[in-house]
């Protein structure tokens, strides 16, 4: 992502009805999983994730982009690295949290990134994910973001068990958000007719403004998913939640 995007990013990240129901989303699955922190978070950006890592405080980041890594101090990080996921400035075994929310797909080898990951979690310690689903979605919004893939299931499963990580929990997530994006991208994939997508378009957190009510609407009902998918797996969602053990020798 370039810094403007990032900028974006921190600015939406707040109000925005996606990242509001998401955070209540995927709060309730990590609250599941119940650890103790400290937590590595990379990919960390400007520190959107600061409010739903809070029980795995403190929080320590890692992130490519120095103005992002200056964001997540500003939010309350302990610290924040200048770093790249598949090369991370940290000891074997140092973490007993390892977060990488909405980050593979944005890298070309996921399966370095995946061990490293592994690597610096300690044994016993979780490494917990999201990803994109499906690549019959992508769209626009993958291009604007710099995205490499989208992924299934069974595919985030053989990512994990490659690394040696020990699944704990999978499963499709953000079903409410699944439905009317599998629409808005087939329309638009229909209306291209074969041609290939533009370089440098918007995201749809940007094509898609709304009046501040209507988006404390529609944040409020989705995120009623948070007391669903806590405990049961879903079949089908526009992301995919993944929490691997360490396991112990």
């Amino acid at each position: 992502m370039q810094d403007e995007q990032i900028r974006e990013m921190a600015r939406a990240e707040g109000a925005h009805w996606y990242f509001r129901s998401r955070r209540r989303v995927l709060g309730a699955m990590i609250a599941e999983l119940g650890p103790a922190g400290p937590v590595l978070d990379v990919g960390c950006g400007t520190g959107g994730n600061a409010e739903l890592l809070a029980p795995w405080a403190p929080l320590h980041g890692v992130d490519r982009s120095p103005p992002a890594a200056r964001g997540s101090l500003a939010r309350g990080y302990a610290s924040a690295v200048i770093a790249d996921g598949w090369r991370l400035p940290f000891p074997d075994g140092t973490f007993p949290v390892v977060t990488c929310l909405d980050v593979l797909e944005h890298l070309r080898d996921d399966v370095a990134a995946a061990a490293e990951l592994r690597r610096v979690c300690r044994p016993g310690g979780l490494v917990v994910a999201t990803v994109p689903a499906f690549q019959w979605l992508w769209s626009a919004h993958d291009v604007a973001l710099g995205h490499q893939r989208r992924y299934t299931r069974a595919q985030v499963e053989r990512l994990f068990a490659g690394a040696g990580l020990r699944l704990r929990r999978l499963t499709y997530c953000l079903l409410g958000t699944f439905l009317p994006a599998a629409v808005v991208r087939t329309a638009q994939r229909l209306a291209r007719r074969g041609r290939p997508l533009p370089a440098g378009g918007k995201t749809d957190v940007d094509g898609f403004p709304l009046p501040g009510l209507v988006n404390d609407l529609i944040a409020g009902v989705l995120a009623q998913e948070a007391r669903w998918v806590a405990r049961r797996d879903l079949p089908v969602g526009l992301s995919i939640f993944a929490a691997g053990e360490r396991p112990v020798p």
